[in-house]
């Protein structure tokens, strides 16, 4: 069984990590921002999207954007501030190794500072 980093446990806060790395942060989202002008679809992910921070990058260019994140606590801290700004996003909860879905239902998807915890 592969062992997966539980940061519920811990009760991290990831949110908080960006505040120091705003230079990252904003890069990361002008590089995420050109792929997706001129992208469009129905299904998206982004898997392992914590508080949302990339939502805002690819949110406009499909109409069924999905979150998924291994931490439940996260994504119901976060859930009304994302569901306030990003009526459309789907919060899910689950582990990237065993993604609820079924195969070719995605027009496109994203993960970011996720690789390293695989």
């Amino acid at each position: 069984m592969i062992e997966v980093s539980n940061y519920d446990f811990f009760d991290y806060d990831y949110a908080q990590y960006w505040k120091v790395r705003q230079y990252e942060d904003q890069a990361e989202k002008h590089v995420l921002e050109q792929i997706f002008k001129d992208k469009n679809g129905k299904w998206f992910v982004d898997i392992g999207g914590s508080y949302g921070r990339l939502t805002p990058t690819y949110y406009n260019s499909y109409t069924n954007p999905i979150l998924l994140d291994y931490s439940l606590k996260t994504l119901q801290k976060n859930y009304s501030v994302i569901k306030k700004q990003f009526p459309n996003v789907e919060l899910i909860a689950a582990n990237a190794y065993h993604m609820p879905f079924k195969d070719n239902v995605f027009d496109g998807g994203l993960m970011v500072r996720v690789l390293h915890h695989i």
